[in-house]
Formats: C-alpha cells, sequence, structure tokens
C-alpha cells in the first residue's frame, strides 16, 4: 500500500510540475510544491534514504524520459522549493 501512495503522490507532483499556465494557476501550483517541499523537509536522513531509493525505483516505471528524471531527482528538486 505504501509503494501505490507513494506513486499518487508522486503522480500528482509530476502533473503539477508538467503542467502550463492554461492547466493550473501557478500561485495555487507553487504553493502546493513548497507545502510539499516543507513537509519533506521534516524527514529524518534515513526516512530521506528510503524515499530517495523509492523514488529511483518508481521512476523506472516511466517512459518518458523528462518526467524519470524529475522523479529520480525530485527530491531534490522539491526541497529547493
Amino acid at each position: 500500500m505504501k509503494a501505490k501512495l507513494l506513486k499518487c503522490l508522486v503522480d500528482q507532483i509530476v502533473s503539477i510540475e508538467f503542467a502550463n499556465d492554461d492547466d493550473i494557476n501557478i500561485d495555487f501550483s507553487v504553493r502546493i510544491m513548497e507545502a510539499t517541499a516543507a513537509e519533506l523537509s521534516t524527514l529524518t536522513e534515513s526516512e530521506t534514504v528510503e524515499l530517495k531509493r523509492e523514488l529511483m525505483f518508481l521512476s523506472e516505471k516511466y517512459s518518458n524520459v523528462e518526467v524519470k528524471e524529475f522523479i529520480q531527482n525530485m527530491f531534490d528538486n522539491l526541497i529547493t522549493y
């Protein structure tokens, strides 16, 4: 179940990241990404390692190279928001 929840979260973040201005309000998308980053910043070091490992594994299920690379770097990308 944990893997399915992570995939749902990843799919939502990918949708927001790759949406254009007609798809989603930019201010709204930034608030979502900032809230996600704030929550991720509370993870312990071991939780961070586990999440990064899971993201690498999950990224292999995506065929789009740009999306795959975004997922592989998602944790670091979000922390910069």
